[in-house]
């Protein structure tokens, strides 16, 4: 499939290659926040999820004369949402920060991995894109007590960095 930007094909690509990892398999990779909770699986009532969500960042084309091809070159940061819920008192909030802090692993864990990725079957191959490359930029936390239920949750978002070339013909 030809794309005229990398973010619906690097946020596609990132749930495939998450989802696959066993050390995901009792967590939800979704493309974008879940819409229901029936979308959210964990273990033994804790609830675990990764999604996708915003993206900001710049882009620019240069145009040469003659039958050069056109360049669009692009850098933004996709920001992965990593949550991880006990939603009662069964937990403690280490328990729920270490289980963020392995998926986070995971995560970091595939990116630096992606030279083995199948770009053509993920559609950010050659055939439409001259590069993507993607590194984790920045990330923050957020922990805390869930009301009324005793529980305890942690929300890592990690920045992304994507940076990708497409080369259109003139």
């Amino acid at each position: 499939m030809t794309f005229g930007s990398t973010y619906s094909a690097v946020k596609a690509a990132l749930v495939t290659q998450l989802d696959a990892r066993s050390g995901l398999a009792a967590t939800s990779v979704l493309y974008q926040a879940p819409e229901r909770g029936s979308e959210v699986r964990g273990e033994s009532g804790a609830w675990e999820l990764i999604f996708f969500d915003d993206a900001e960042g710049t882009s620019g084309v240069r145009v040469f004369a003659g039958p050069s091809p056109l360049i669009f070159d692009e850098e933004y940061i996709q920001t992965c949402v990593i949550e991880v819920q006990i939603p009662d008192s069964s937990g403690t909030q280490q328990a729920v920060d270490d289980r963020a802090m392995e998926l986070l692993y995971e995560v970091l864990h595939e990116l630096s991995h992606q030279a083995e990725w199948d770009y053509t079957a993920l559609g950010l191959g050659p055939a439409d894109f001259e590069y993507v490359d993607l590194v984790p930029a920045s990330w923050s936390t957020n922990t805390g007590f869930i009301v009324p239920t005793k529980g305890h949750g942690a929300r890592i978002g990690l920045g992304i960095r994507v940076r990708a070339r497409r080369l259109f013909s003139p």
